[in-house]
Parts: structure tokens; sequence; C-alpha cells
């Protein structure tokens, strides 16, 4: 079975003849919502990959690959410092936040191996594009014109946003600010089900996240088990998130809080191990093989994981994902495109 390095390589090599082909590296769609997109979100991806291939060999093509793919970015962004993301009639063109956080989180990479002041700008101007609120802790959408367009009530869209965000932190004390105050105040938004299991909403008001959920359980049984089915495929991708959180503020509280303890605790439920490999928006989707494994390798040292569990998820995701005749993570995905740049997860596991 490959390892998390060999699996860095093997999909930047491949990778390399990828871009040498084309202009950039191809789009594809975001999985089972079938919603077409732009080439922005897998160029940020495989740039994040090129740069670790870089870091862990010091091949210079690796990091060429990974300046081109930045290239794309900086010349994707509009003149409101907004990317266009997806192309989906009746959904919004940025994809809310979790579409700008995926597209800057190389501008924020790169600088460990070179400076580029360019990409630094870009990345500052988009987040400060965003309104943040500090009355609610929560972030604003922003619109292709650069416009408030409402708040993102996905919460794994809020994690993530911060998340990249805070790796601007070191630059700016605003950012670092915000970043902060989400982290300070994020039990008041956060949703988890008494299992652990993190809910898709941010916490609304009593009707909505309490009154509803509880008479759609009884009422709508088919719309609870789609909930829960994907929520169960969305926890590594949360945790994952946190993992980024937690090297940007490694001494903040909320790492020991029975709080964080019962979200990690949810990976040792029943409800999680019988399900993780029938969600839809499990392994055909988010690669929670990697992301539970990267969820280990940050918080090993303030939760024990049940490790044997952790091997067998990866095993599983190498398994079902990886195609050894290509040497990418292109099979048993709804879009192989997207499914292949997403190796770039791995690089929390090394």
């Amino acid at each position: 079975m490959i390892s998390p390095k060999e699996l860095i390589f093997l999909s930047a090599q491949k990778g390399l003849k990828i871009l040498d082909e084309n202009e950039q590296m191809p789009p594809g769609h975001n999985g089972p919502y079938f919603d077409e997109e732009t080439p922005v979100r897998n160029n940020a991806h495989w740039a994040m990959l090129f740069l670790k291939a870089f870091s862990l060999s010091k091949n210079k093509d690796y990091l060429i690959a990974a300046r081109k793919c930045i290239s794309f970015l900086k010349n994707s962004i509009n003149e409101n410092y907004i990317f266009e993301c997806r192309m989906k009639e009746g959904k919004d063109k940025v994809n809310g936040l979790i579409g700008q956080a995926w597209a800057i989180e190389p501008l924020g990479f790169i600088q460990e191996y070179e400076s580029d002041s360019e990409a630094l700008h870009i990345a500052k101007k988009l987040i400060k594009q965003h309104k943040y609120d500090k009355n609610i802790s929560l972030w604003f959408k922003s619109n292709l014109k650069g416009q408030e367009d409402g708040l993102d009530y996905t919460f794994n869209h809020q994690l993530w946003f911060t998340a990249i965000a805070s790796k601007f932190s070191k630059f700016d004390d605003e950012i670092d600010l915000n970043c902060l105050d989400f982290l300070n105040n994020l039990y008041k938004n956060i949703q988890i089900d008494k299992s652990g299991r993190i809910l898709q909403s941010i916490k609304i008001n009593f009707l909505e996240s309490q009154i509803k959920p509880f008479l759609k359980r009884f009422l709508r049984r088919e719309r609870h088990f789609y909930n829960l089915m994907k929520e169960i495929g969305y926890h590594g991708f949360n945790t994952y998130a946190f993992a980024l959180l937690f090297q940007s503020y490694p001494n903040h509280d909320f790492w020991i809080s029975d709080l964080f303890k019962k979200i990690l605790d949810y990976f040792s439920s029943t409800e999680f191990s019988k399900n993780i490999k029938k969600t839809k928006y499990g392994f055909p989707y988010n690669p929670p093989g990697i992301e539970v494994l990267a969820t280990s390798k940050i918080f090993g040292e303030v939760f024990e994981f049940d490790l044997n569990f952790v091997d067998d998820l990866w095993n599983h995701q190498i398994e079902v994902s990886f195609n050894r005749d290509s040497g990418l993570l292109s099979e048993g995905s709804f879009d192989k495109n997207t499914n292949m740049a997403r190796a770039y997860e791995a690089i929390l596991c090394i």
C-alpha cells in the first residue's frame, strides 16, 4: 500500500505531464452536486501539491509547476478581488466562502518557499473583501462585484474560510483578529449532534436549529437520512480544516475543550464506522481516508485515535480511489479531475 509521501510524488509526477500539455490543470465539477466549475479550484489544489513535492524533493520542476498554477490564479482574479469558481445556473458564481478559500490557499503556502508579494496582496484583499461581523463572529459572502451577498450558512464553509484566512494572519493584524474572534466564539455557531457529528448548518435560531430539525427527523425521514449521511461524509473535511486552524493557533484553549474532544470522539462511533464507506459524500467525493489520517497526525498529542481504524480508512481510500496505471487518485469518484487534485490534502499526513 502506498504512503502519503508516495501519493504526493506519484500525483505530482503525473501532474507535471498534464500541465505540460495544457495551459492549466483541468477543471471539474463539485462531485455529487454536479456544479460545473472553472479551473480555479483544481489549479489551487495542484499548486499546493506541487509545492509540497518541491519541499520534499527540492526538484525545481515542481516549483515551476506551482508557479504556473499560481500565475493562472493571479490572472483569474477579477478587478474586485473575487474569483469566479462555478458556472451553475441558479447558484452563486463564487461558490460561497469555500470557493474563495480554496483559491487563495496556495497564495499563502508559496510564501514558505519564496516571497510572492503579488500573491500575498491578492489574498489579503480577497479576505478583506468579505465582511466579518464581530457581533455574530461569522463571515458574509461577496459576489463577483465585490458586494456583500448575505451570510454563508454552511458551517464547513465558515470554518474553511477562517482556517485558510488564518494562514495570512501573520501578515495582517485585522485578519488575525477576525480569525481569533471566530475561534473564540465558535461554540456559538457550531452545531453538533449528541454523538459529536458536526451538522451542516451554523446555528441560526431556536426554531431553525432545534425545532425544525427535530420535526424533520420524524416527519421527513428521507431528508433526515440524507442530511445524516452528508454530515458523516463531511466530518473529516471539517476536522481537516480544524487541523489547519490548529497550525495557526496551536495554543488556543479550544483544542483541549470538551466540545472538540466530542468532535474527535465521533470517529470512534459506530455511526461513523458503519456509514463512512456507504455515503456518497465520503470516498466518492471527500477523501476521508486522507482527512482522518491528517487529523490524527495533527491532533495525535491531544487525543488518542484508533490507529488501526485510521489505517483502514487510508488503505480503503487507496484501494477505491488510486489508479496504479495512471498514478493518480482518479477512480471511484463523481469527477476524476477534482478527485485527483484532492490528493493534495495528503500534505498534512506527512
